[in-house]
């Protein structure tokens, strides 16, 4: 009974100081895990614990985390307004647009208090311009103003919501107020490419050349990549062809269409634009990668491994130099130097996130850490069954599998028999992958 009580004056103090910024918050946290060693089985502090975590994982930008955070919290509270909208706006960050709108709408209808927080208003706008609903928005925009809220990432968003509507963007207005809240330019990015990949091409550059214009080439250069990423070959050949019209940089845009090409399945033309832009600065390691890439997907292993070196030599390099040159290494009997290469963070595509697992599976089982080496064999397997059309070529798939077929073949794990057996059924189920052209 006593520990009960103490639980419940504790979990009391706690609801007093959440709410006092950032100390309130920290000492809130401290009370409610004490209240939980106190009382365990205490649902509603075990729920606000979860909800204090997930905000702390969306002000850390771990916007995916606080959304399964927050669901859970949400859940448990669902009269909760400050959950629900902390929610919305870690859905509008993920793109999970529609769930957004839903939560955010739910907040400002039904709690007068958080209709005044600008962020929220912001989130809403947001979340209906990236499902195309310009009327949605503008409507948000002026609901809004009738509850007095102004803020500049709230003007940016009204001025882009108004320019878009009426087909014509005041970029000298929306520059203006990217002074005020610099930290927008990636929403604006990300909003340009959204507009081209709807053909609407005039008003993506009108987006994207009201940034000042020393930055133009930049961000032509960003929306590109990130349409590659995304498959978007139209809007990657549309920002690229708009790099070239503003920047003065051979060696970028010879990058960006041999990866076109290679989207393709030109592999002649991708290799002619590397040699191209290893030609024009052979001091650039991202040059050296994409020659390396380009001769890897043509069958030539030993060609790219050399690149790979190469741009290990030069310059900061990715996942995928890193795995090829350690695969390398790892043939030629020398794990210490293949270890090495993984001391530094490195990131990278799919393909290049597969390569590097597979090194570090055969590094890990050469030293007899065979739990680890088989989460990296896992991990590896995944990568690879998920590769796009273009990069899934035969000689590629197969080089990878025999190297992960090694590594299960001396791992030691009795205990994990079903799993591996399961691992070399899907190795194995790779050679009837449809694969690109070499």
């Amino acid at each position: 009974m006593l520990r009960e009580q103490l639980a419940h004056t504790t979990y009391s103090i706690a609801q007093m100081t959440i709410g006092l910024g950032s100390v309130g918050t920290a000492v809130s946290g401290r009370l409610l895990r004490w209240c939980l060693r106190l009382q365990p089985g205490h649902a509603q502090a075990r729920a606000w614990l979860t909800y204090l975590h997930a905000v702390r994982a969306l002000h850390e930008g771990r916007a995916d985390e606080a959304v399964e955070l927050l669901t859970e919290a949400v859940s448990q509270m669902p009269d909760n307004s400050a959950a629900r909208a902390y929610l919305g706006i870690a859905y509008a960050l993920t793109g999970a647009c529609e769930e957004a709108i839903y939560n955010l709408e739910h907040v400002l209808r039904d709690n007068s208090a958080l209709s005044r927080q600008g962020d929220l208003w912001a989130a809403l706008v947001w979340s209906y311009l990236r499902t195309g609903r310009v009327p949605k928005a503008r409507d948000a925009c002026c609901r809004s103003v009738e509850h007095r809220v102004r803020t500049p990432r709230l003007q940016l968003l009204t001025a882009m919501t108004i320019g878009v509507q009426t087909d014509a963007l005041p970029g000298e207005a929306i520059g203006q107020l990217l002074q005020d809240d610099p930290s927008a330019t990636p929403m604006i990015l990300e909003y340009a490419q959204y507009l081209a990949s709807r053909h609407k091409n005039g008003l993506a550059q009108q987006l994207i050349e009201s940034l000042p214009c020393c930055g133009w080439g930049a961000a032509y250069r960003v929306v590109a990549q990130s349409a590659l990423n995304g498959s978007d070959l139209p809007t990657a050949i549309w920002a690229t062809r708009r790099f070239r019209a503003v920047a003065d940089d051979d060696v970028s845009e010879a990058i960006l269409l041999s990866e076109i090409s290679l989207r393709r399945q030109c592999t002649d033309e991708a290799l002619a634009q590397a040699r191209k832009a290893v030609a024009r600065d052979e001091g650039s390691a991202e040059a050296h990668e994409q020659l390396g890439k380009v001769l890897l997907l043509r069958g030539d292993w030993s060609g790219a491994v050399a690149e790979m070196i190469e741009a290990l030599h030069v310059g900061p390099a990715s996942a995928l130099a890193a795995g090829l040159a350690a695969l390398a290494s790892i043939s030629a009997g020398d794990f210490t130097t293949a270890r090495g290469l993984f001391r530094v963070q490195r990131k990278g595509d799919g393909l290049g996130v597969a390569c590097a697992h597979v090194a570090h599976c055969r590094i890990l089982q050469h030293h007899r850490q065979h739990t680890e080496a088989l989460k990296l064999a896992t991990w590896a397997l995944q990568e690879i069954e998920q590769l796009p059309a273009h990069l899934r070529v035969g000689p590629l798939v197969e080089r990878l599998a025999q190297e992960l077929k090694f590594a299960l073949a001396n791992l030691n794990c009795p205990q994990e028999s079903d799993l591996l057996h399961q691992l070399h059924r899907r190795l194995a189920a790779l050679a009837s992958y449809p694969t690109g052209p070499v």
